[in-house]
């Protein structure tokens, strides 16, 4: 049976910030059977999602939104007036919210804030690899506040922003393309093949698991996901890496080969490009944040 949960039984730590209009909140939760979770529908858009790889929470938006269920792997976006029910299995997760108003989105845009369904589609499990990099730094910002960590926080929260409105309203509901790319064995290919250990897979190895040819699969991956296919297979590829130093004991050297990467020194150049600290930094302040998380609920960063 699932267990509806409250707050105070599901927090273990939480760190948060808040700047002018925008409120970043980092939670990581233990939980000790299967549970379900309501989010009730606000006037704030919600953007976030889980930061564990691996989690088995499903999700349904309540509303105006989509109303099959889908995979928790990538951030979604919770427009103002949609609700949102999911389930979870047992276990421990970390996630991150960032909260930011219609004024928020229209200062920065342009945009008023009322979604059309197509839109509101495009905010379900987003595949950008932007917003994935960014909602990655923000949490180990705020989890771990450096030097102006409010002034770091705000632009890449900006940014983050910036990217979400480009992904929204990039949808299209008269095109077919977009809403059915392709079937759900097509995508599971896809996302298995770039997780396995070793080199990134071609192009043409992807193409030929979904039996399509190398510009219908690249055509057809931008337009369902807003991003490109190698794109897509680098910030997996990038997510096992965080994984893999923040979750695990294995050597900059294991990690590396198992990444694909043909030396350490080319992994590290290309974590260093995509999250501007070195693994070897990245790692230890995942140690020091797990090692400050203290059982209980507490904020880790006053606002």
């Amino acid at each position: 049976m699932l267990a509806t949960l409250s707050p105070e039984d599901r927090t273990v730590s939480m760190a948060s910030m808040a700047q002018g209009g925008l409120r970043v909140c980092v939670r990581r939760f233990e939980f000790e059977q299967p549970y379900e979770k309501i989010v009730e529908p606000e006037d704030d858009f919600r953007v976030g999602g889980l930061l564990r790889a691996g989690s088995g929470f499903r999700f349904t938006f309540v509303g105006a939104g989509p109303g099959a269920m889908a995979e928790a792997r990538h951030p979604l976006c919770l427009p103002p007036n949609v609700g949102l029910r999911g389930h979870g299995t047992a276990g421990a997760d970390r996630s991150i919210e960032i909260r930011f108003g219609r004024d928020c989105l229209n200062s920065l845009t342009g945009h008023r804030g009322e979604l059309s369904r197509a839109e509101i589609r495009a905010c379900w499990g987003i595949m950008d690899r932007n917003i994935l990099l960014a909602l990655n730094r923000i949490a180990a910002e705020v989890e771990t506040p450096g030097l102006a960590s409010n002034v770091m926080v705000e632009a890449m929260t900006t940014a983050l922003i910036v990217d979400l409105y480009r992904h929204i309203v990039h949808a299209d509901i008269d095109d077919p393309c977009r809403l059915v790319p392709l079937s759900r064995q097509q995508l599971a290919r896809i996302e298995e093949r770039s997780r396995e250990d070793g080199p990134v897979p071609t192009i043409t190895e992807l193409a030929d698991l979904c039996d399509l040819s190398n510009r219908q699969l690249m055509r057809v991956f931008k337009r369902a996901t807003g991003q490109t296919l190698h794109g897509y297979v680098e910030s997996v590829r990038l997510e096992r890496a965080m994984t893999f130093l923040s979750g695990s004991t294995l050597s900059l050297k294991q990690i590396s080969y198992r990444l694909g990467f043909s030396a350490p020194s080319s992994f590290s150049i290309a974590f260093r490009r995509l999250v501007g600290n070195s693994p070897s930094s990245y790692r230890r302040a995942s140690r020091i944040s797990r090692q400050s998380s203290p059982k209980g609920l507490r904020n880790l960063h006053d606002e």
